[in-house]
């Protein structure tokens, strides 16, 4: 158990004394121990709060920088934000030079803060040898209008007072010495302030600096691009000092985005790809050096300020589809799924599975086409892991089935029959047979989130201020709540689904597979009943329905096991699958909806995926060619 802190007069005495942790889970067998300072420990969540306030207090101490005056500084994002935190703090106005090739995140930060951003755009969307540059000339140009400050983080020596506090606090928690220090450098400001106190403290430790394969400016003297937030592509670090270190080396950046993802399902640790780059590295040394000796290096910041890079919001059918058809492709390392409950947390209780209720629009006769022959597909080769099964079903419509999609579906459904008139129910005009796809909803989900899993794609469980959060206030007028209730019931004599659809309600039938004889009646009336009295009138309605359409249920006894309701999001038009580009915090960025199926998403989910994907295929190809060879890698496996 660690010690309780102190109590802080000042959030600034919360910079620094970050604690060190022991890597127990990934570091191979005959290694040297590997720890990591968990610098995300500050309270903006990065190292650069201890460079930020070393460069503001020095400005102050030698009088460069007085009450009034506003701040300004190049940045990619990290800097912004502390420098923002720090002057928030001491009541400066704050002004950012930064650009489009940095995380949304980092840039809301910085605007929540209080700063100014002065967007300079990155056509290609990458870090490029000529966007810093262009950055610190707009930031100087600003810096040198009356009453501004430029902190000049490249090129400030007292960046190098802050990151010193590392070393120092390195010295005091590993008092038998340390074998070898490692950090990827950007303006080389924490390697070289780290490696300062060790030349002096522990002159034996090995000092080794890392930048990414595809920028090797020190490793090989060529220039290069990246998509390593937190590390500037510069001809040279201006805090770079060789006498401060050993060793430089290049780590492929696909790499070390598969140690933040990594680093994420196996020691808990949610960080970015320049802290990925740091432990790559760091495992490298550690078996170089072999057991008995001691490597560290640094936790740079959290992952949550990347999270947006390829996001997706919500843990329910449609995003895990939507992950899944990505990952088809080989994306499943690119794809970060956020939600509040993840599969097995929760247990929905709707009965799933393929079904006739669903619109006859081209789009959903698609999507059903899609859908049935993915879950087809699963149930011969993963039925029982997939929980998902063949079962005979029975569909009537009392207003017959629109001839459209009569036509499509008896061309791909098994055991397709078209009833005779003579058998139908009264009030009913048309019915089917066939051999439907039935899944176990709560177990299908968790099995989806296992496939997922191994296919590269990270979960993340975090509380969302509200629904509207991932999407940048996105709305869309033409949604609605519908309200559904299902009865869950216990009847193993049930073998077959049986479903009815009118006019204003549907009513259905649906066994649960390997679920030991559990049954999900169900139903909506419409328009929904929203009086206090609604939940109980819909539960005898469902019973007295179903037990009118099976006759199994009104001939043998079942034992009824609770009764469920919930919303649902609907839409006028039907589900809405499109692209649009929008702008975020004068970032442009492209949103692709994909939602409102309406109670639809088992059959029509994975349908809905492979038309959203297909929306930003341009998006998906540009980051095919540029990681293809991690990519095939992945995908033989």
């Amino acid at each position: 158990m660690a010690s309780t802190p102190p109590v802080a007069m000042s959030i600034l005495d919360a910079i620094g004394n970050t604690p060190v942790i022991r890597l127990n889970h990934i570091v191979p067998d005959g290694s040297a121990d590997v720890y990591i300072k968990l610098e995300f420990y500050n309270p903006t969540g990065c190292y650069k709060d201890r460079m930020a306030w070393s460069m503001i207090d020095q400005a102050e101490q030698r009088g460069d920088l007085k009450p009034g005056m506003t701040v300004v500084e190049a940045t990619g994002g990290s800097t912004g934000s502390s420098l923002a935190f720090i002057c928030a703090l001491k009541g400066y106005k704050f002004e950012v030079v930064c650009s489009d090739a940095f995380s949304v995140e980092k840039l809301r930060t910085i605007t929540t803060l209080g700063a100014k951003l002065d967007i300079i755009h990155s056509p290609t969307g990458k870090v490029t040898a000529d966007l810093m540059p262009s950055m610190i000339q707009r930031a100087k140009e600003i810096g040198e209008k009356e009453g501004y400050y430029y902190t000049n983080q490249f090129n400030n020596r007292d960046a190098l007072i802050g990151y010193e506090g590392i070393g120092h606090e390195l010295v005091k928690q590993f008092p038998n010495g340390i074998d070898a220090f490692c950090g990827a450098i950007g303006t080389a400001g924490m390697a070289m302030g780290t490696a300062r106190v060790f030349r002096s403290k522990l002159p034996s430790t090995k000092i080794v600096i890392m930048e990414p394969a595809s920028a090797p400016h020190i490793t090989k003297g060529q220039t290069g691009a990246h998509s390593v937030e937190g590390i500037a592509v510069v001809s040279r670090p201006p805090h770079l000092d060789e006498a401060l270190y050993d060793e430089a080396r290049g780590i492929d950046e696909d790499k070390a985005r598969a140690m933040c993802r990594l680093l994420a399902r196996k020691e808990g640790l949610l960080v970015g790809t320049s802290t990925g780059i740091n432990v790559v590295a760091a495992l490298e040394l550690a078996k170089e050096l072999g057991p008995g000796k001691t490597v560290v290096t640094v936790a740079v910041d959290t992952g949550l300020k990347y999270l947006n890079g390829n996001l997706f919001q919500g843990a329910g059918i449609i995003g895990l589809d939507v992950a899944f058809a990505l990952s088809e492709r080989g994306f499943g390392p690119s794809i970060t799924v956020i939600a509040e409950y993840l599969p097995g947390d929760i247990a929905p209780l709707a009965g799933c599975n393929y079904s006739g209720v669903s619109g006859s629009s081209e789009g959903q006769l698609r999507w059903d086409r899609l859908g049935y022959s993915h879950l087809a597909k699963l149930a011969a080769e993963r039925g029982d892991e997939a929980y998902v099964v063949r079962t005979p079903s029975t569909e009537f419509w009392d207003e017959g089935i629109p001839d459209n999609k009569l036509d499509d579906i008896r061309d791909y459904l098994e055991d397709f029959v078209v009833l005779p008139a003579e058998s139908l129910p009264d009030g009913v005009q048309s019915g089917i047979s066939f051999t439907t796809l039935t899944v176990n909803a709560p177990k299908h989900l968790e099995f989806l989130v296992q496939s997922l899993e191994n296919l590269g794609v990270t979960f993340v469980r975090q509380k969302l201020p509200h629904i509207h959060a991932p999407f940048e206030s996105v709305g869309d007028s033409k949604c609605y709540p519908t309200r559904g209730q299902v009865v869950h019931v216990k009847a193993p004599h049930i073998k077959y689904n049986i479903m009815r659809h009118g006019k204003d309600y549907f009513t259905h039938v649906i066994p649960r597979p390997m679920s030991d004889g559990t049954v999900i009646l169900g139903g909506s009336r419409h328009p929904a009943n929203s009086d206090t009295n609604a939940y109980s009138n819909e539960t005898e309605s469902i019973l007295a329905r179903t037990r009118q359409l099976c006759k199994e249920l009104d001939q043998q006894p079942f034992e009824v096991l609770g009764a469920f309701a919930g919303l649902r999001p609907s839409r006028q038009g039907g589900p809405r699958i499109e692209r649009e580009e929008i702008i975020v915090n004068d970032i442009k960025r492209v949103l692709i909806h994909n939602y409102g199926a309406d109670g639809t998403g088992f059959q029509a989910g994975y349908g809905m995926a492979t038309d959203a994907a297909n929306k930003a295929q341009d998006m998906l190809s540009e980051i095919l060619a540029t990681t293809s060879n991690n990519i095939g890698d992945h995908m033989k496996v």
